[in-house]
């Protein structure tokens, strides 16, 4: 009789965890789903920079996140593998907000990212900026 309460027991708790589990599991995979490829510490006297494809593949997307202070942006180059390129012109990142961007074509690998960005807002000094891919 002991077995048969608790076997009933656990077969209502399994509908509880199947939802509970999903959503603290996928919390997590959800943040860790971008890989970081860099971070940049912009300033308003070096704010034009480059780097290097530091991820070995195909990405379908990119994304910045500013921390500190927001950055703005006049361009982002993208260079790919195949020659061509993609540009992001003319814009802000709010501080703390990944902002994300598909990439165009099939050949999607990165060969290097060129930034011409500075920080903006209130305060003052660098700013943090994280270049993330998936």
């Amino acid at each position: 009789m002991k077995k048969s309460i608790s076997i009933a027991a656990a077969a209502k708790l399994l509908p509880v965890l199947a939802v509970a589990f999903p959503l603290v599991a996928g919390s997590t995979v959800l943040a860790d789903d971008w890989q970081r490829l860099d971070t940049l510490r912009i300033t308003e006297r070096d704010h034009t920079r480059n780097i290097g494809a530091l991820f070995d593949g195909r990405l379908d997307r990119v994304s910045f996140r500013a921390r500190e202070r927001a950055v703005h942006c006049d361009m982002i180059r993208i260079n790919f593998l195949n020659g061509g390129d993609q540009e992001i012109r003319n814009r802000r990142f709010p501080r703390g907000d990944r902002v994300a961007f598909d990439l165009n074509g099939n050949n999607r690998h990165i060969t290097h990212i060129h930034f011409n960005c500075e920080p903006v807002g209130r305060g003052r000094g660098p700013a943090d900026f994280i270049v993330s891919g998936k």
